[in-house]
């Protein structure tokens, strides 16, 4: 039966998840610990979260499309934060934005619809330069996502675990100084690495995210 609504689905996977050697199952497990992990971010908008499948990948299906964005960035920097042997765990993201014909909470992958086909496509047509990509059902409004994706995607790209980690600090609502106890450092510190992570920046996008979805979809 088709849900009358607009959804966000989320569809990822590990870039390079073979690069890990003998440490891919402690990879995979951190993935699995960070996805578990987002229901404490976003508990309301978060409907369903797939089991791991395809060895690497995951979906994620948002009941508030304009909260995607925010667990997309919260998902990076949650895993970009970590390191294994000093290699960092970045996931490419496909964000698909429309209807859905059916919705098995229990079983995300016997899942159907519109929102599912243009994230899964969008995954597996994504540039290989690229890690970030958001499709809507709406054409004009892509033009629009586009310019946002590519923002978000050359901004996570740069971020160094610290950055990663004081970006997910921000997004959780801790101010500065929180973050200065939780890192053990100066307030001045964390200010820059927050600068350096671009946080005005996607402070600006979720706004203009938002914005173009209610304008599109009166959500």
């Amino acid at each position: 039966m088709k849900e009358d609504k607009i959804y966000a689905v989320i569809t990822g996977d590990v870039v390079k998840s073979g690069k890990f050697g003998k440490e891919r199952e402690k990879a995979l497990k951190i993935l699995k610990d960070t996805l578990n992990s987002l229901s404490d971010f976003r508990d309301k908008s978060i409907v369903g979260v797939s089991d791991i499948f395809r060895g690497d990948s995951f979906q994620i299906v948002i009941s508030e499309p304009k909260h995607v964005l925010e667990i997309a960035i919260y998902l990076k920097a949650e895993l970009l934060s970590k390191m294994i042997k000093e290699k960092s765990i970045d996931v490419r993201i496909a964000i698909g934005i429309g209807e859905i014909e059916s919705l098995n909470k229990k079983n995300i992958k016997e899942s159907d619809g519109e929102a599912f086909r243009l994230s899964g496509s969008s995954l597996d047509n994504i540039s290989k330069y690229r890690r970030f990509s958001i499709k809507s059902s709406i054409d004009e409004l892509n033009k629009q996502l586009e310019f946002i994706s590519s923002s978000i995607d050359s901004i996570t790209r740069r971020w160094s675990t610290e950055q990663a980690e004081a970006i997910l600090l921000w997004l959780k609502g801790d101010t500065q100084i929180s973050i200065s106890k939780k890192l053990n450092i100066s307030q001045p510190a964390v200010n820059q690495r927050l600068q350096l992570g671009d946080h005005f920046t996607l402070s600006k996008s979720f706004e203009l995210f938002k914005h173009l979805l209610d304008k599109n979809y009166k959500l």
